[in-house]
């Protein structure tokens, strides 16, 4: 069942419905699904997400809530991926290669309420090397998802709360904060065939934020990471906490 793209202005939700003898038919998720910053989107345990390509993604600018279940986890795939959703073969063109970080993308931005995505298996997610398959900001949290074969998966920033989640497969890195102002929260996530271990710094905030230490997949006082320049902007100040330990891949640096 295709999602068109559009924009959810007000309470909406997606259910597991059956179509033409199929229980649960796979949803196929077509461009951009925006949630308005007053609108609300509610997506049920075991509904199946399949993205047609990287330009597919869930923008919650609003509340985006998401809980499944171990027995019942939501998905969001790639179209091509035949281990999910009814009937698997979506495309009806037996098992095709399917590269890294060529699905979809979810963004919980959404600062008025809490949104939460909790066992969800997100698998190709991102677009190229450069982004990213679950953005978190504000309070807003990812709870014990399974983030499995792309380039990088959670970027946050502000209060993020990103929990006892699984990265698998991950080409370059699990994390990437945007330093700015808050207290981010990363507890419990685990790690295996990952590129990097330690959490990329994708920019700077405005806001003069402190870089404090933080533990990560089991290890305390996890590195930062830099891969590019990271430029603090004029009249801004960066605090740096004792202890916190910064490496450079290449020829990244800040200045």
């Amino acid at each position: 069942m295709k999602i068109i793209p559009s924009t959810v202005i007000s309470k909406a939700s997606l259910k597991k419905i059956s179509f033409k003898n199929l229980d649960n038919i796979t949803y196929c998720l077509y461009g951009q699904t925006t949630v308005h910053d007053t609108a609300s989107l509610t997506i049920d345990p075991g509904v199946v997400i399949k993205c047609r390509d990287y330009t597919s993604y869930i923008l919650a600018n609003g509340t985006l809530t998401g809980i499944g279940t171990e027995a019942e986890p939501i998905v969001l795939t790639h179209i091509a991926d035949d281990n999910f959703g009814n009937p698997r073969d979506s495309q009806n063109d037996g098992v095709q290669a399917i590269t890294h970080s060529s699905s979809g993308r979810i963004f919980l931005y959404g600062g008025t309420n809490v949104s939460k995505i909790e066992n969800w298996k997100i698998h190709y997610g991102g677009y190229d090397q450069n982004n990213w398959s679950v953005y978190v900001s504000n309070n807003n949290i990812a709870k014990n998802c399974e983030i499995k074969n792309s380039y990088r998966g959670v970027w946050f920033a502000t209060n993020a709360q990103v929990l006892n989640n699984s990265f698998l497969n991950i080409d370059y890195y699990p994390v990437g904060r945007h330093v700015n102002k808050g207290n981010p929260v990363l507890i419990g996530n685990t790690v295996s065939n990952v590129g990097y271990i330690g959490i990329v710094i994708t920019a700077f905030g405005d806001d003069s934020p402190t870089l404090k230490p933080m533990d990560f997949a089991g290890f305390t006082n996890v590195a930062y990471i830099i891969d590019a320049t990271q430029t603090i902007a004029e009249g801004n100040t960066v605090t740096i906490e004792p202890g916190v330990v910064i490496k450079n891949i290449g020829s990244g640096y800040y200045d």
